[in-house]
């Protein structure tokens, strides 16, 4: 009986002591200072062991499959490069700054189908990663399981290919979303997967006179047909330029030799654009190339003081200065840029072929 007594003593002692080190505020939350050793360890734990419960006895369906490949290749690159990286990339500001630090994808891959697809799909509390399942359907989260599995084995360049490739794909097989917002500068809807040229290295073999793929010449076709959609210029009078710097990147429209009256319609344009950038209305790119572009979603949603969009009367035409303030936003501005050349074709090019200087 003395031990009973003596054993919730000893309990309700312990409750009040829980109770007052929560109240007192003492454990620091912050994101920036680790939890202390006991703590990460029971998390994890707890995390590890639920996880593995709930996936047990999931179906996996065919990961090989090169739609459910290309469709999560499209949604990877627009809502995982922030937090969990690609090939190519060594950190972004926004990874650094979470803790628990999101795994380098890239790198690490995934050791378990069933347990990727409940996490993406369910999220985890305690991280920053959030419940896709909200909003997106289950083949979609099927999708990224598939390309994140082939993830680690891909070079930069393959993976600028699969997800250029995997954006067109998904815009061909999207089921009643609507991509036909007005205004602005250039996207369509043409199945790439099978492109194996459909990125920046696909647009400077294009400039050097290397035939594209059919299916992606075709792409190139309606994306020149539906330039006077947009643009009151003429894609064959002109030519887009798209420069890529350390802290952001250069757009360039300039008049080919004979066709001086193009550049007043240049001018009007490239200042819309920038107004319309300013405020975060990517309608127009939207238009022709689609909702899904790469990087486009982490342009969208830069704070004003994060990206700088400005004008320059140049020679022969106008330009648009980029600056971003972060890695993670001049990474998604060069993904941008390389969607456009690779979807424009002869119409761009990466490298001037004459000098622009400011118009005086």
């Amino acid at each position: 009986m003395h031990f009973l007594k003596a054993l919730l003593f000893v309990v309700i002692l312990a409750v009040l002591a829980g109770a007052a080190f929560v109240v007192s505020g003492i454990y620091p939350v912050g994101a920036d200072e680790p939890h202390w050793d006991v703590t990460a360890r029971v998390i994890d734990l707890l995390r590890d062991r639920s996880i593995e419960s709930h996936a047990r006895g999931m179906v996996v369906p065919n990961l090989d499959d090169p739609k459910l490949l290309a469709e999560g290749a499209e949604h990877y690159a627009a809502m995982c490069t922030g937090c969990h990286l690609a090939p190519g990339m060594q950190d972004s500001e926004l990874r650094v700054g979470l803790y628990p630090t999101p795994p380098n994808l890239a790198q690490a891959g995934i050791d378990d189908a069933a347990e990727a697809f409940w996490i993406i799909k369910h999220g985890v509390k305690l991280t920053a990663m959030p419940a896709w399942g909200k909003s997106h359907e289950d083949d979609t989260i099927w999708g990224l399981v598939a390309f994140v599995k082939k993830l680690p084995q891909m070079t930069p360049a393959q993976y600028q290919q699969a997800t250029s490739a995997g954006e067109h794909a998904h815009e061909h097989h999207d089921h009643g979303h609507d991509h036909g917002e007005t205004s602005g500068d250039e996207h369509a809807e043409h199945d790439h997967s099978g492109d194996a040229e459909h990125a920046h290295e696909h647009t400077d073999s294009d400039a050097h006179g290397t035939a594209p793929t059919a299916a992606l010449q075709q792409r190139q076709e309606d994306v020149h047909a539906r330039g006077p959609d947009v643009m009151p210029f003429s894609l064959d009078a002109t030519q887009h330029v798209f420069e890529k710097t350390p802290s952001g990147g250069t757009q360039r429209v300039l008049a080919r030799a004979g066709h001086a009256q193009q550049v007043p319609q240049i001018r009007a344009h490239l200042r819309d654009i920038v107004q319309a950038f300013t405020a975060r209305d990517f309608n127009g790119p939207t238009h022709i190339h689609g909702a899904d572009m790469p990087g486009l979603a982490e342009l969208k949603a830069a704070p004003a003081d994060a990206l700088s969009v400005t004008y320059r009367d140049i020679d022969n035409g106008a330009e648009v200065i980029y600056r971003a303030s972060t890695d993670m936003l001049r990474d998604a501005l060069h993904r941008w840029f390389d969607a456009q050349l690779a979807d424009h074709g002869n119409d761009a090019t990466a490298h001037e072929h004459t000098h622009a200087t400011p118009s005086s």
